[in-house]
C-alpha cells in the first residue's frame, strides 16, 4: 500500500509539474517603437533565446550624447535568455534610457551588458522585478517604476515622446542620485498616465536573490499607501558605488494626509 501511494503522488507531481506553466521570456519591439529601437535588428524585432541584441535607437541632447530607447517588452525570466547586449553606438554616449511600456512591467534575470561605459536609465512604469541579474559597463544604474524623466526644460514620456521632441531634453554634466531621484519622481498629476483603454500604469520595484553592478546604484518608485513600492526579498546588493533608495506618496496622497 504504502508503495503504491508512493507512485501516485510521483505521478500526480510530474502531472501538476508538466502542466505548470513556463515563465514566458521576451525582449522585443512590436511595430514601430518611434525611437528607431531594435533587437536582434529588426525593428518589430522579438528575442526569446540567446543573446539578445538592442540596437539602433534615438540620440538627443545638445551633444546628441544621450541614446533613448522604447521597448514593448523586457523579460528575461527562465534560462532561455542568456544575456542582453546594447550597443551604445558613438563612443560619446553618456546616458541610455530605455522606457518599457508593457504595463505588466520588467524582468530582469539575466547579465544586461552595454557595448561602452556609460549610465543606463531603465524607466518600467508597470514595476521592475530583478532576481539575479547583473550590469555590465555601467557607471549609473537607475531601476524606476515611473514612466516621466524631468531632463532640463523638457520631460521624457516613456509612452509619448517622439523623436522629434529629443533635442530639447538634456542632462547636466554632474548630478547626485538624489538629484536624479527627484527627476524620476516629478509630480505628474496633470499629464497622461494611461494606455491599454483607460488601465492605469502603476508599478513597484522587487529585487531578490543577487544584483549586480559595477557602478551606482538608483532604486525609485511612486506608489499609493497601501502598496510597497520598493520591496527587498532575500536581496543581496553587490554595487561597486553608491546606492540610493528612493519611494514617495503620489502629491495627491501626500495632500490627503496633511
Amino acid at each position: 500500500m504504502f508503495r503504491a501511494s508512493s507512485i501516485v503522488v510521483a505521478s500526480i507531481s510530474l502531472i501538476a509539474l508538466h502542466l505548470a506553466p513556463a515563465a514566458r521570456a521576451d525582449v522585443s519591439v512590436r511595430g514601430d517603437s518611434g525611437l528607431n529601437s531594435k533587437v536582434n535588428g529588426k525593428r518589430d524585432g522579438s528575442c526569446k533565446a540567446g543573446v539578445c541584441r538592442i540596437s539602433g535607437g534615438r540620440r538627443g541632447g545638445r551633444q546628441k550624447n544621450i541614446l533613448f530607447h522604447r521597448l514593448s517588452e523586457l523579460d528575461t525570466r527562465g534560462d532561455r535568455i542568456k544575456k542582453i547586449k546594447l550597443n551604445v553606438g558613438a563612443r560619446n554616449t553618456k546616458s541610455v534610457i530605455v522606457g518599457v511600456t508593457n504595463r505588466k512591467g520588467s524582468y530582469l534575470t539575466s547579465p544586461f551588458v552595454l557595448s561602452g561605459k556609460a549610465d543606463l536609465i531603465l524607466l518600467s512604469p508597470g514595476g521592475v522585478q530583478v532576481n539575479g541579474a547583473t550590469f555590465k559597463n555601467i557607471n549609473h544604474l537607475s531601476l524606476a517604476a515611473t514612466s516621466h524623466f524631468k531632463m532640463g526644460d523638457g520631460v521624457f514620456d516613456v509612452f509619448n515622446t517622439s523623436s522629434d521632441q529629443l533635442s530639447s531634453l538634456s542632462l547636466p554634466d554632474q548630478t547626485s542620485l538624489s538629484e536624479r531621484a527627484d527627476h524620476l519622481l516629478i509630480d505628474v498629476s496633470s499629464a497622461s498616465m494611461h494606455v491599454d483603454h483607460g488601465q492605469s500604469v502603476q508599478g513597484s520595484i522587487k529585487i531578490s536573490d543577487q544584483l549586480s553592478v559595477d557602478g551606482d546604484l538608483l532604486v525609485v518608485a511612486k506608489r499609493p499607501i497601501t502598496m510597497k513600492p520598493i520591496t527587498m526579498e532575500r536581496a543581496q546588493l553587490d554595487v561597486a558605488g553608491d546606492l540610493y533608495l528612493d519611494s514617495r506618496l503620489p502629491d495627491a496622497v501626500n495632500m490627503t494626509a496633511q
